[in-house]
C-alpha cells in the first residue's frame, strides 16, 4: 500500500486500541469550549448583520436569532466553531471560500 494509507491505518488502529482501554502511545487533546458564547457581540464586532453572518458562516438565520435571543443554546461543536469565528474570522472565511 502507499504511505498515506499506512499512516491512516496506523492511526485508526491506535484509536481503536485507545478506546478499548489498551495502553498506546497517543496524545489526547482536551478542547475548552465555553458553555455560553455571546454571538451578538461577535457579530457586532465584525460589523455584520444577522443575515450576512448566517450566510458567511453557514447558519440558518432563524437558528442564529434563537441563539442570540437565548431561546436556544448552540450545541458544543457549534460553540467551538463560533469561538474560532470570534478569534480568527478571516481564517474561517478563507477556509470556507470556494
Amino acid at each position: 500500500m502507499n504511505k498515506v494509507f499506512d499512516d491512516i491505518m496506523e492511526g485508526a488502529e491506535a484509536a481503536l486500541a485507545y478506546v478499548e482501554g489498551k495502553e498506546v502511545d497517543v496524545v489526547v487533546h482536551q478542547v475548552e469550549v465555553p458553555e455560553r458564547i455571546d454571538i451578538a457581540a461577535i457579530r457586532k464586532r465584525l460589523k455584520i448583520s444577522q443575515t450576512k453572518f448566517a450566510e458567511a458562516y453557514g447558519f440558518d438565520v432563524a437558528t442564529l436569532r434563537n441563539w442570540e435571543q437565548n431561546r436556544r443554546i448552540p450545541p458544543r461543536h457549534v460553540r467551538a466553531y463560533l469561538k474560532v469565528i470570534d478569534k480568527q474570522p478571516g481564517a474561517v472565511h478563507i477556509a470556507l471560500s470556494r
